[in-house]
């Protein structure tokens, strides 16, 4: 058996048992002493190779949001000034305008 299919066998057995691992993949590194971004590594690799060897697409459609995020804001108008207003409305009553 060659080198590169003996470390094959060997992070396949080691990556299945970590999965199972009901501490997670942290604590089954630590307690094999083995490297957590070498399990990753390995593990995406027998992912990647599982998923190449279905013929089903592994990517998702990519889905668009219709709606833009808008920010509605109420805008405060300033009251007219009170003596403009009382002349105003003296001036409209008697017919003035």
């Amino acid at each position: 058996m060659t080198i590169n299919k003996q470390k094959e066998k060997f992070w396949k057995a080691h990556v299945s048992e970590g999965l199972k691992c009901t501490g997670g993949i942290s604590e089954y590194c630590r307690e094999q002493n083995l490297s957590k971004s070498t399990f990753q590594y390995w593990k995406r690799r027998f992912s990647n190779s599982n998923s190449n060897s279905n013929s089903k697409p592994t990517a998702k459609p990519a889905t668009v949001n219709p709606f833009v995020p808008v920010s509605v804001t109420r805008e405060e108008k300033a009251l007219p000034d009170p003596e403009w207003l009382a002349r105003f409305v003296g001036e409209f009553l008697r017919g003035a305008l």
